[in-house]
């Protein structure tokens, strides 16, 4: 009985192929003739069988009933040893009881129980209202998911999932079409209301950051802190500014003018490594330029316009010194001298320049910004 309930089992009903090319009448009565062991004790174990047997619907109802009919009329008759009758000394298993016995033949007393029963292997029919009971619960639970259970006996399934070449497909969520398209690396299932269907997307971001991830356009900060960012390029050495947007508010975008070169310099010197922003360097151009400072820096360009912010410091030693350094900017300096701006740093007490001596003595602090061209 098991063995045939095993084979029922097996047998999986599906679409993929047509009538008469799956499990047919004749395979199946040599697969219920198969179950048949002449010889083997009654009890013996029964070895489950594997494998799948696909069964067209429209040969489904001829297909069991042949099942059906070898089993009654050929293969269980002959576990019954005279034949379909009920044999003469035919029983039925009540129960097993297990002890064990000591060597005059009597029940052991030592064991708690002495006596053990089972009813394991003893027989069981339970009434077929509750077959039936069983079988219309487990229908209803699967026609929650495969509709109703007509549709499950007809071999079909329909709605979100549906069979196909022999696997079930989920084609919706919710009866929401799911597009054909399939995903790739870093998409995500969403909802696209113009064609009203579930598709494979990359995620968009939005806020102060826009643009799509793994998408062949870039991601890109169209804010900080929700103000907007001009979108025009900046150039070198620019800053991010607050600028007026011309509606009242303010945008992000690059300051008008740069800084060139910054730093705290020596004169005549090379300034310590650190300390200097795009090579700043101070010279003093020699006794014929008294006073004045030559400041130069990587990328000087004599065509464009200039901010410098200077302020002079005497070293420890040179404190003492009678003089009060004021500079004093004398624009673009000119051949024999190396290109460049030129200071001129003179005494604030009686505006006479600065004799080189104190200048070697001296640091500037230096600031200079690139006006707009």
């Amino acid at each position: 009985m098991r063995a045939f309930g095993d084979l029922l089992r097996r047998i999986q009903i599906t679409t993929a192929s047509g009538p008469d090319t799956l499990l047919t009448v004749a395979e199946m009565e040599r697969q219920v003739r198969a179950l048949e062991a002449p010889g083997s004790p009654l009890g013996s174990p029964v070895t489950a069988s594997s494998g799948s047997l696909l069964l067209h619907p429209e040969d489904a109802a001829a297909v069991l009933r042949a099942g059906f009919r070898v089993w009654v009329t050929e293969v269980r008759p002959t576990f019954l040893p005279a034949g379909c009758g009920t044999p003469a000394d035919a029983c039925v298993l009540l129960s097993r009881l297990d002890f064990a016995l000591t060597p005059s033949g009597t029940v052991d007393p030592a064991p708690s129980p002495p006596i053990t029963t089972s009813n394991d292997d003893r027989p069981c029919l339970v009434p077929t209202r509750l077959l039936q009971e069983t079988l219309l619960g487990g229908l209803a639970e699967l026609a929650e998911v495969v509709g109703s259970p007509l549709d499950l006996l007809g071999g079909g399934l329909r709605g979100d999932v549906v069979e196909a070449a022999g696997s079930t497909v989920v084609q919706a969520l919710q009866t929401v079409p799911l597009a054909p398209t399939r995903p790739t690396d870093g998409q995500v299932l969403t909802f696209a209301a113009a064609q009203s269907r579930w598709q494979p997307t990359l995620p968009v971001l939005s806020g102060d950051v826009a643009g799509m991830l793994g998408g062949t356009n870039a991601v890109t900060v169209q804010r900080l802190r929700n103000v907007s960012v001009n979108p025009t390029p900046p150039q070198v050495n620019q800053t991010l500014m607050a600028v007026p947007d011309g509606a009242g508010g303010v945008l992000w975008a690059p300051s008008p003018y740069s800084l060139a070169a910054a730093g705290y310099v020596p004169l005549g010197a090379a300034p310590p490594a650190g300390t200097t922003v795009n090579g700043l360097a101070c010279d003093t151009p020699g006794a014929a330029n008294s006073g004045q400072v030559l400041v130069r820096f990587a990328g000087f360009n004599p065509a464009r316009q200039y901010v410098v912010r200077a302020l002079p410091s005497l070293e420890a030693a040179a404190a003492a010194l009678p003089v009060v350094p004021s500079p004093i900017y004398m624009g673009h300096s000119v051949a024999p001298l190396a290109p460049g701006l030129l200071l001129t740093i003179v005494d604030a007490r009686n505006g006479a320049p600065v004799a080189d001596t104190v200048l070697h003595q001296m640091r500037l602090m230096l600031e200079i910004s690139l006006l707009p061209s």
